[in-house]
């Protein structure tokens, strides 16, 4: 009997078997699991608890007139997924990487603890807003600052700025986007001005663009503005009531004219675009209405919605940017750029308060404009492949790295002590923006070493 019973326990233990073998693959095969999981945080400081996996908020931070527009974004997001069948848990995002010249992927990887101190200070530079001047606004904690970003099969080298000003000598390069290219482009100012102070050459008073020549060099750093990269037009709309309203007008198949003309003659670009397409917005081909966001009641022959239009903005700015005239550049489509948002948006006192990396897969409306643009870099890559612009088209993937960094945004410290009894109003998170010095510096240590692998002439 008690042989039987023996037997019995075998047989069902070898049957649950598979079920254990199933769930491990899941596991290990998941986009968002690294490959070695406990290499994730390597290294991390042994007098701290390891990095806590927080659930990551579906909203996203605007500009305060961007707080109307979520209304249909969750169905509409929800739609799209459904019609691509995206499994959100086990569904992974692959993309030929021609930017890496068969090397290694500096975007595969885990942060792992430095010790360093960060490339520059706000002590050092002078160009940071105020806003991502986490030191300046009295930010308290410094664990965020010693992170640094490890690829699986490499080494990414820290910006060294007199070898990347020696490499640039007699070049130009653009950042073309929002806010956050703005923010990536002040980092990288930063950081080479560490060697060198620039010439500021051309500025608006709004600061949305400047540019910067590192005389020694002859280099010519620049930002210009354009949130959707296409053309937009803010214009009143009449409502059925009588009242107005003003709406984003945005041609998919137009380049916008201001940043084209700007990048003519240079010789990298970094062109970015995601959050601004949230906004209430109604969408133009060939000068014909063709769908909208969260705005009804319009006769649209294509009965277009944000996401559709999201991926054919990019479809045309990929090709078009090849073509345009004057321009013989390396463009770099730099990915979707996360939030972390917790508890609430933006406007709902939603906040990221971890000092620590670490967050959950990315929610499933980042996921969806990260695809789409993935999709369309290799869907143009595709087509252009026997033209000569396509060794010029190469990608910039931060998704996924900026996604583990829930602890480098500004939060409360966007503005000076904001916890000061001195302080008046209530308290704006920012969960959008990069702290500078912070992890965003890590995007243009690639960039740099991607040129450097291009060896440009």
């Amino acid at each position: 009997m008690k042989l039987q019973k023996h037997v019995l326990c075998f047989w069902m233990l070898a049957a649950l078997l598979p079920f254990a073998l199933v769930r491990t693959y899941i596991f290990c095969n998941s986009p968002f699991v690294p490959t070695n999981f406990t290499s994730l945080f390597l290294n991390a400081p042994q007098d701290k608890p390891a990095p806590v996996w927080v659930t990551s908020s579906s909203s996203l931070m605007h500009h305060p007139h961007h707080q109307e527009d979520r209304m249909s974004i969750k169905n509409e997001t929800d739609q799209l997924i459904a019609k691509k069948n995206m499994q959100q848990d086990d569904d992974i995002i692959m993309i030929e990487d021609k930017t890496n010249n068969g090397t290694c992927d500096l975007s595969n990887g885990s942060w792992v603890n430095d010790s360093q101190a960060p490339p520059y200070t706000n002590n050092t530079c002078k160009y940071i807003q105020e806003h991502q001047d986490c030191m300046m606004n009295g930010r308290p904690d410094q664990k965020y600052l010693h992170w640094r970003w490890k690829p699986n099969k490499c080494e990414l080298p820290r910006i060294d700025s007199r070898t990347a000003l020696d490499s640039m000598r007699g070049k130009s390069m653009v950042f073309v986007g929002d806010s956050i290219a703005r923010n990536q482009f002040q980092a990288l100012l930063c950081a080479l001005s560490q060697m060198e102070n620039p010439t500021r050459t051309y500025h608006q008073d709004d600061d949305k663009e400047n540019t910067f020549l590192f005389p020694s060099y002859d280099f010519t750093l620049s930002i210009r503005w354009s949130p959707y990269l296409i053309r937009q037009s803010d214009k009143e709309i009449v409502l059925g009531d009588n009242t107005t309203q003003v709406v984003a007008h945005l041609d998919l198949d137009v380049l916008e004219e201001s940043w084209v003309n700007a990048i003519i003659g240079a010789d990298i670009v970094v062109i970015s675009s995601g959050h601004w397409w949230f906004k209430q917005g109604v969408f133009f081909e060939e000068g014909k209405v063709v769908g909208s966001h969260n705005f009804g009641g319009l006769q649209t022959s294509k009965n277009m919605g944000f996401g559709d239009a999201y991926r054919t903005a990019w479809h045309n700015v990929l090709k078009g940017v090849g073509l345009i005239p004057g321009y013989k550049g390396i463009t770099f489509l730099r990915s979707f750029a996360p939030e972390h948002f917790e508890n609430g948006r933006w406007d709902t006192g939603g906040s990221c308060p971890s000092t620590d990396p670490g967050s959950a897969p990315l929610n499933s409306l980042n996921k969806l404009m990260y695809t789409l643009q993935i999709e369309e870099f290799q869907n143009v890559s595709e087509e252009i492949s026997s033209t000569e612009a396509a060794a010029r088209l190469k990608i910039l993937d931060i998704t996924n790295l900026a996604q583990f960094r829930v602890d480098g945004h500004p939060n409360a410290y966007r503005v000076y002590q904001p916890f000061a009894k001195e302080h008046v109003g209530p308290i704006q998170h920012d969960c959008l923006h990069w702290c500078l010095p912070g992890p965003i510096d890590v995007w243009n240590d690639m960039l740099v070493e991607y040129l450097n692998r291009l060896q440009l002439g």
